[in-house]
This record gives structure tokens, sequence and C-alpha cells, in this order.
């Protein structure tokens, strides 16, 4: 038996670094004397390759690997303050799951996840991700509140963020036509007929004669007033024309896919600016989620500070 033991000694020890590699995992990362290993990182790139159909780039394992040890530091400082998280606020949170995702009951959520990873695990996963949160609530974002002076001054350091599109509210007259592909003379003509007759209907509205009434003669929609449209929601082979016009004005004739328009702008809407009443609120939430994030950052930066780590 004591040769055995010693054969056995011998035997570990003289294997090659590619062998022993192969009986005992990696370590990507020591944590406070809690490792990290190579195949939880591979794990967690073979999810990213997965979802970005490619492969993962170097920069995006180390920001993976450098989530996995802050995770792990700030687990670690969750038992350090006793917080968890208990049976009942782990079902509140899967029945929140179940409605967001619109699945009927438990069993098509276990059904859903369990393609992608085992079902106890992915409770694990999400029982940790509610501890961090909680522990983030506790330690990180207490007290914070954003002041009306604050509010105030950046609503007016930005004016032209709260200013809305200008629009335009257009006429139209289209000339379309049913083209032969296979007769291209015809079609050739066809077009020029359709061009010159479009450029007749516009010399008819610059000359001042009414655009609905030019509507009803030449156009092949009946319905010439299209409503308002907002600085980029026309393509953009029109948008530049027709916002250069100004209201009343008519504009050259423009061949599309569909045909030959002439447009007239009925109405023209400068762009105004949002009140500071009608923005106080999304101004208020944006302030107070980059100061939860700034003082995130900063309890980060203690944990990693006070912490013992160590990157293979």
């Amino acid at each position: 038996m004591i040769c055995l033991r010693a054969f056995l000694f011998l035997f570990i020890f003289v294997l090659s670094p590619s062998a022993w590699g192969a009986v005992v995992d990696r370590v990507a990362a020591i944590v406070n004397r809690e490792i990290i290993t190579q195949s939880e990182l591979d794990e967690a790139k073979q999810s990213l390759r997965a979802q970005k159909g490619r492969d993962v780039l170097g920069s995006e394992a180390q920001a993976m690997l450098t989530q996995m040890i802050e995770e792990r530091l700030m687990l670690q400082e969750a038992r350090k303050k006793g917080v968890y998280i208990n049976d009942s606020d782990l079902e509140v949170a899967l029945k929140d799951i179940e409605a967001r995702n619109r699945l009927e009951d438990r069993q098509a959520l276990i059904d859903a996840v369990s393609r992608e990873i085992p079902w106890e695990k992915y409770l694990d996963k999400l029982r940790n991700q509610l501890v961090i949160l909680k522990l983030m609530h506790q330690e990180a974002a207490i007290d914070l509140v954003v002041s009306e002076e604050e509010i105030r001054a950046y609503y007016d350091a930005q004016p032209q963020r709260w200013r809305l599109p200008d629009s335009l509210r257009l006429l139209q007259i289209v000339l379309t036509g049913a083209m032969k592909e296979r007769d291209f003379h015809r079609e050739l003509s066809g077009r020029t007929a359709l061009r010159q007759r479009a450029e007749e209907a516009r010399a008819r509205a610059l000359a001042g004669e009414d655009f609905r009434n030019l509507v009803a003669l030449y156009s092949n929609n009946p319905k010439s007033d299209l409503g308002f449209f907002k600085r980029g929601e026309l393509s953009s082979e029109l948008e530049p024309i027709l916002f250069n016009l100004k209201e009343g004005e008519i504009s050259p004739v423009i061949q599309t896919d569909q045909g030959f328009h002439i447009f007239k702008v009925a109405q023209r809407q400068e762009g105004t600016f949002k009140s500071f009443e009608l923005v106080h609120k999304e101004i208020e939430t944006l302030l107070l989620t980059e100061k939860k994030e700034a003082a995130r950052k900063k309890w980060l930066e203690q944990l990693w500070e006070k912490g013992s780590i160590e990157i293979k």
C-alpha cells in the first residue's frame, strides 16, 4: 500500500502541464481566496458568442472577467452585510419575469430557460442578481436626491435638446403610368409624356391656379393633403428639397419609383421648445440615474481597493 501511494504521488507530479490541465480546471482569477475558473469564463464567453453570432473579442473577454470579479466582490460583501433574498422575494421576481415575457405559467418559464441553462443554475444566478441589486440599493444608492436647481441648470444648459423638429404640411400631385418593361421605347415615351404633363401641372400651379383643382385634373391619387411631416420622416430624396421650401411654395417635378410628384408646402411649422414643466420628470430621472451610476462606480472602486484580487 505504501508503494502504491508513492507511485500515485510520483504519477501526479510527472504529468505534463497539458495533461494536468485536462484533469484540474485552470484558475482565471482569485478574489479574496475565492477562485474564478477558466471554465466559468469560457461558459460566459460561449453564451456571448451565441448571442452575437461571432467570436468574442479579447477586449470583450477581459470585460467579462472584470464583471465576474466584481460580481464575486459584491456577493462577498453581501454575505458580510447579511444581505440575502428569501424564497418569497425570489417568487416575486419569477412572477415578474413571467408577466414581462407573457408566459402562461411557471412550467412555460422553466421550459424556456431550460433550453439554454439548467433551471437550478438559472435560479442561483437570479438569486445572486437580486442579492446584488438589494446590496447596491442599500450601499451605493442611499439618500440620493436631485435638487430643483440641478434640474433647471441641466435644462438651461442644453436648449437644443428640447427643441421639437420642424414640420411641413404637404399637398401633392402625383402622376403614374403603367410601364411595360418589355417595350423600352414605349416606356421611355410614356415617361416623357408623364413628365411633360407633370411640368404642365406645375406651371399652372406656379401661375396661381388652385392646387386642389389641379389635383383633380392631373393626379392619379385624389388624396392631395398628405398631412404633416417632421424632419426625418420623409425619404432622403424628398426631405432636402421640401424642407428648403417656404410656406406656399411649389416644388420642382420630382421623379421617384412611384412616378412624378409636385408638392406644395401648405403649412410650415418651425420647431418649438418643450417647456421646463414638460421635461422636468425626464431630467430628474436622468440625473438620478447618473448619480446612481457614479455612486455605484465609486462603491465598486472601494471594493476593489480593499479586496485581494489576482488575475492569472
